[in-house]
This record gives C-alpha cells, sequence and structure tokens, in this order.
C-alpha cells in the first residue's frame, strides 16, 4: 500500500461507520468500472487496432483534412490529452 493509500484509509477510519461504509462503496465501484473499462479495450484491441489503420490510411491518401486548430480547441479543451498533432511526416 502507498503512504498516500494509506493516510487516505487512516483519515476514512476516523468517520462514522455509515460514512466509511460509503466511502468504501464508492471506492469498489470506481475499482469495478475500472476492471470493467480494462476488460472492454482488452477485448476490442484487435477492433480499435483495424479502426486505427483504417484511419491512417484515410488520412495518408487524402480524404482527411487537418481542424482549424481554432475550432478544435472548442470541441477537445474537455479532452487535454487529445492532440492536434499531424502524424503525418513531411515529404
Amino acid at each position: 500500500m502507498t503512504k498516500l493509500l494509506g493516510e487516505a484509509l487512516s483519515e476514512a477510519s476516523k468517520l462514522p461507520k455509515d460514512e466509511q461504509d460509503a466511502l468504501a462503496r464508492s471506492i469498489l465501484v470506481e475499482l469495478e468500472i475500472d476492471h470493467q473499462w480494462d476488460k472492454t479495450f482488452e477485448d476490442s484491441a484487435d477492433v480499435l487496432e483495424r479502426l486505427a489503420n483504417e484511419a491512417l490510411q484515410e488520412h495518408r491518401t487524402g480524404p482527411t483534412k487537418l481542424l482549424d486548430p481554432e475550432i478544435a480547441s472548442h470541441y477537445f479543451a474537455p479532452y487535454p490529452l487529445i492532440s492536434l498533432y499531424d502524424p503525418t511526416p513531411e515529404k
């Protein structure tokens, strides 16, 4: 167990029993959701790879175009890990 998790659990142990149980249920639900996402991605890795390859092929052959960064930033602002980087090597 990490130090931070130990500190969090130590603080949680000071809560009333019903709040401890509510917190425990929340943690267990989050862990189950994480497990379900992992399983979903694991089970669909081949489909995701195929779709990614299709998208890259379309990008390389020309049917796609870069988004206007100003417009795209409006849509992608809530998703900071999405990059507007163009993976096409310069010619």
